[in-house]
């Protein structure tokens, strides 16, 4: 059986608390190709696309709109890597709903 994480609860949670109307999922640059380990049969699964899909849905279920961010991993990993590297890309916003 493949382990399900739930710790993007917490992010929707902070973003529910914060009560904006629009919501943007900023995800590392590589997270659509990670891989998560089972460390129980020691197989590698992909559990990103649960997350997302979690999170999109809770927001949009609380009446958000709902954005996912990219940009070119070249520029930084993470969001908190170009902001604390003082990096300005435009990094590429899409619609979820």
């Amino acid at each position: 059986m493949t382990p399900t994480y739930r710790n993007w609860r917490v992010a929707v949670e902070g973003a529910l608390a914060l009560n904006a109307e629009e919501c943007v999922i900023y995800l590392d640059s590589d997270a659509l190709v990670q891989k998560k380990k089972n460390y129980n049969t020691g197989e590698d699964y992909e559990d990103i696309g649960m997350a997302i899909e979690g999170i999109a849905r809770e927001l949009v279920h609380a009446g958000k709109k709902v954005f996912l961010s990219a940009w070119d991993q070249k520029e930084g990993k993470g969001i908190d890597d170009l902001l604390l590297n003082h990096r300005k890309i435009q990094p590429r916003i899409f619609p979820i709903n």
